[in-house]
């Protein structure tokens, strides 16, 4: 390693130790839990678990009622094969009950909003625990291929609105790192080759961001030819890749592909090493993952389910068995790399597309529009006609106030995103309709986003 490396490494943990003293000392033990034995893990896994259901049972008035509703105290369950007997969480217990899910032995200092419209289209507001060092789960992540928490980063995501103190305090917790960014709300021409020209600049080694934004990065390179950036490693989230898809960033980028999976819900809940793919280790140390049936009864190893999460983390805002939406199966066995972090299959399950507007640009992240207000609709839908015109479908709640208020300000962002090309209309609904037998909350016909429509597996 050179001696500049060594310095941004320095530089880069001085400031994280000042800012979460706890992070270092999280990650070391993350790098030790993965190499635990099969009994070290499990042990780990009742000794957590244990102290998540008492902290839920004796602080969140939520799951104390619904414990008692079934009959159950956190001392009749025994460990994560004991969970079957526990409520299932869904969004909309979260959506109705959010002050009451809510630990009350933990200050207010150290809850984090967390929203998200997921690919279900009903948007959710959850807390996150400030002490937990999440970053610290990425780092592991990032060491199987072979890179260290201060890496530089291509970053294609959504940008916030944030203040200038906020937009500095973000910059600050990376520095000495480098990130380009690309903002995956309004990605053209002019944009992606700025971002390529930046990153081929200063040899950014990994591009990170939505499945959907790099792959519309990816698909604009291959048309456009000639020489530009290839990072070493692409690392895509929020929503799985196909086959298809997969092949084409290889292609396109001649670098490894990593497939992280997690939600703003449960952060890192698995990620592919460089030997596991197709498949995902699942962070089994500090999140539970279940594979269930429609009942929501537990299914064997290797049979594909619905998935329920459970963080042992997150006191603050307790989060167990969680019906997040997506379908998975858990696998026999232990990956080539050796490492005793359990297996689990590709994220199976949803469509998602992207809106493109007729001047070319692509909005990679229109399932994100009412992140800012999931208490002003119970569910939405984006449709774009063929005219490239956009309807977003919603359903009020019972606040019509606040709905109005939150509309308002959806369309207004919208507008600005299309600028002028294309109309922006809201339409509210007593329910969303179903597109061909199934619920989908974003379509288009327009016929320039034909190709950009990314079908999941199912």
């Amino acid at each position: 390693m050179e001696i500049k490396d060594q310095l941004i490494r320095f530089k880069f943990r001085l400031i994280y130790r000042l800012i979460n003293p706890d992070a270092a000392e999280f990650q070391q033990r993350l790098l030790q839990a993965q190499h635990w034995s099969r009994d070290e893990l499990p042990a780990w896994q009742r000794k957590r678990l244990r102290r998540l259901l008492n902290n839920a049972w004796e602080h969140s008035p939520f799951y104390r009622r619904r414990f008692s509703e079934v009959g159950i105290h956190p001392n009749d369950i025994n460990g994560p094969e004991d969970l079957h007997q526990l409520p299932v969480l869904t969004r909309q217990d979260i959506r109705d009950h959010l002050h009451e899910i809510l630990a009350r032995n933990v200050p207010r200092q150290f809850l984090k909003p967390s929203t998200t419209g997921g690919t279900s289209g009903i948007p959710v507001r959850t807390l996150l625990d400030r002490r937990v060092p999440h970053a610290a789960l990425g780092w592991r992540m990032l060491s199987w291929w072979g890179y260290g928490p201060a890496v530089n980063m291509g970053l294609a995501w959504r940008e916030v609105e944030a203040s200038l103190v906020h937009r500095f305090l973000s910059r600050a917790v990376v520095w000495p790192s480098r990130q380009v960014r690309l903002n995956a709300s309004a990605i053209d021409t002019r944009s992606m080759e700025r971002f390529v020209r930046e990153c081929k600049r200063l040899d950014i080694p990994v591009l990170h961001g939505y499945t959907g934004a790099i792959h519309h990065l990816a698909r604009y390179l291959e048309k456009r030819g000639g020489d530009h950036w290839r990072p070493r490693l692409v690392w895509v989230t929020c929503s799985p890749l196909s086959g298809p898809h997969l092949e084409q960033l290889k292609r396109v980028f001649r670098a490894p592909v990593l497939d992280q999976y997690g939600s703003c819900e449960v952060y890192w809940i698995a990620a592919q090493c460089p030997y596991s793919a197709p498949n995902l280790h699942l962070f089994a140390d500090a999140r539970l993952v279940e594979v269930t049936d429609s009942r929501f009864e537990p299914l064997p190893t290797g049979k594909i389910g619905n998935l329920l999460i459970t963080d042992l983390e997150n006191l603050a805002f307790p989060i167990i068995r969680y019906a997040i939406g997506d379908r998975g199966r858990l696998l026999p066995g232990k990956c080539e790399c050796g490492m005793g972090l359990p297996l689990m299959g590709p994220v199976q399950g949803k469509s998602v597309d992207t809106i493109q507007l007729p001047d070319g640009t692509a909005i990679t992240d229109i399932n994100v529009i009412f992140d800012d207000f999931p208490e002003a609709v119970n569910a939405f839908q984006v449709y774009q006609d063929r005219a490239g015109n956009l309807e977003i479908r919603y359903v009020p709640v019972n606040n019509e106030k606040q709905t109005l208020r939150a509309v308002h300000i959806v369309r207004n962002r919208l507008q600005n995103m299309v600028r002028g090309q294309v109309a922006v209309h809201m339409r509210a609904l007593e329910q969303i309709p179903h597109r061909k037998g199934k619920l989908q909350y974003v379509f288009s016909d327009f016929d320039g986003v034909s190709d950009t429509r990314i079908q999941l597996d199912q």
